[in-house]
């Protein structure tokens, strides 16, 4: 009995820990601190998600090609027209203000975004 009580006390625990994300979670402006693109997640007035991304060095954005966004993950597919560089970047959430974006294409690695606002 005791043991049970334990189990559901830790399950309970867990249900209250844990983070909720919307797709709205991604809304707001985000920073790499310089190691890669700089970006502006928003809502459109007809409920879309856009996205906003520039370069952290020249400020230049870059054009994006595909968004898909879930409660799980942001999926963004750019170009950056002065380098022709597509990539493809990958977003989840580590807490409500930190997303692990994973980069794949013509550059790859992995950048720790950070919400500004």
């Amino acid at each position: 009995m005791k043991k049970l009580f334990t189990v559901a006390l830790f399950f309970i625990a867990l249900t209250f820990n844990a983070q909720v994300t919307t797709k709205e979670s991604f809304i707001g402006q985000w920073t790499s601190g310089g190691e890669a693109t700089e970006m502006i997640v928003r809502k459109t007035d007809a409920g879309k998600i856009e996205v906003l991304d520039y370069s952290s060095y020249s400020g230049r954005q870059l054009k994006v090609l595909f968004i898909n966004v879930t409660n799980e993950r942001l999926v963004i597919k750019t170009v950056f027209e002065e380098t022709n560089w597509n990539t493809t970047r990958e977003f989840t959430f580590t807490d409500n203000n930190t997303l692990v974006c994973r980069i794949s294409g013509d550059g790859e690695g992995t950048v720790i975004y950070k919400r500004l606002h």
